[in-house]
């Protein structure tokens, strides 16, 4: 019964994974979320997030260069993966691919956007 009641548990943490709201970039400029592409969230496997880019007049961003990286700032470790943006979308969304979170709790992933030959950092929490 304990059993079945963790994975009951489990299950419910990755289902209702918290996605946060678009952020701010550092500098400010840009608004940055990102989205699963699939739900729930896998834990333990490898998938997918849209990463979306809109300017401060909510304009999607084109032609952005995105560098990820992440991982468990209450473990001090990250991610297990390397994962990459592979290609533009359109409307200012881009697939991030080769995300695999190895365990619940919260991530933070932290994204190197190139704009308009200006560097942007972004930092968006992950709650599985």
């Amino acid at each position: 019964m304990q059993l079945r009641l963790s994975s009951l548990v489990l299950t419910a943490l990755l289902s209702s994974a918290v996605h946060a709201n678009p952020v701010s970039s550092v500098p400010s400029g840009l608004k940055v979320s990102m989205q699963p592409t699939q739900t729930p969230v896998p834990l333990n496997q490898m998938h997918s997030w849209t990463v979306e880019l809109k300017n401060s007049q909510d304009e999607p961003v084109a032609d952005a260069q995105i560098n990820v990286n992440g991982g468990m700032p209450a473990h001090d470790h990250g991610l297990a993966t390397s994962p990459r943006v592979t290609r533009y979308l359109g409307e200012g969304q881009y697939l991030l691919e080769g995300v695999r979170f190895h365990m619940p709790g919260e991530w933070l992933m932290k994204l190197d956007i190139r704009y308009l030959d200006q560097s942007f950092t972004a930092e968006i929490p992950v709650m599985l």
